[in-house]
């Protein structure tokens, strides 16, 4: 692979596995959660340097319904990820030490918790988006095996249904529209499970993407 490559995918597999740590957010301990974001935002930008080929011709060409989809998404992670930025530099207590930023606190916790919550969602999809690219490698280093194909298959399948067990549990949609405004964490659960079930709602809407992804590239419709 070219080093160009590499370093994007080194970058996206380090941005998925910082951002289900910091869904953790209490349990990883205030601090990690900042230094944490404060990468992801860096990685964020490194990914999208490294995309800028595709990304400066957004305007350009036609729309299919797979394109709007796919430029909805990175639209979304965008909004949340500079909503996220904002909000977490005005609440961080280290920044506070060393610059005075005039702040309404219930406003920015709202906007950090939308933002969370929904760049997860979004972000997991645009994984999915793209995760036919992450398949052909794997099945290029097994040399298409078919008995290994059909165990990936099987594997998605069970992570994607335990996904919508964790989403349930973890009550996901409770915080995507606002029905719940406070994060309840179980500080006596081990870090493990929490992370586990977070990865398992990724695996999801992943799985989500993905399909969405297939099912659209099948409509070859121009959007006008």
């Amino acid at each position: 692979m070219k080093p160009k490559v590499i370093i994007n995918v080194a970058c996206n597999i380090m941005m998925t596995i910082f951002l289900i740590l910091l869904m953790s957010y209490s349990l990883i301990g205030e601090s990690t959660h900042e230094i944490l974001g404060i990468s992801i935002f860096v990685l964020f930008i490194l990914h999208h340097i490294l995309n800028y080929r595709l990304e400066k011709n957004i305007f350009h060409g036609k729309y299919t319904a797979y394109r709007t989809f796919q430029t909805i998404v990175v639209i979304v992670i965008f909004i949340t990820m500079t909503g996220s930025m904002i909000s977490s530099i005005t609440l961080s207590k280290y920044m506070q030490t060393f610059i005075s930023i005039p702040r309404n606190i219930e406003f920015m916790r709202i906007t950090h918790l939308l933002s969370a919550y929904w760049g997860f969602v979004m972000m997991s999809i645009h994984l999915g988006i793209h995760w036919k690219m992450s398949l052909s490698l794997i099945y290029k280093i097994i040399r298409h095996n078919h008995t290994i194909k059909i165990c990936f298959k099987i594997i998605g399948f069970l992570i994607a249904f335990y996904g919508v067990y964790a989403l349930i549990k973890r009550n996901l949609l409770s915080y995507l529209i606002l029905q719940t405004m406070f994060v309840f964490i179980d500080f006596g659960e081990p870090v493990i499970y929490f992370l586990l079930d977070y990865s398992a709602m990724m695996g999801l809407f992943i799985f989500i993407g993905y399909n969405l992804t297939s099912l659209l590239k099948n409509n070859r419709t121009s959007i006008k």
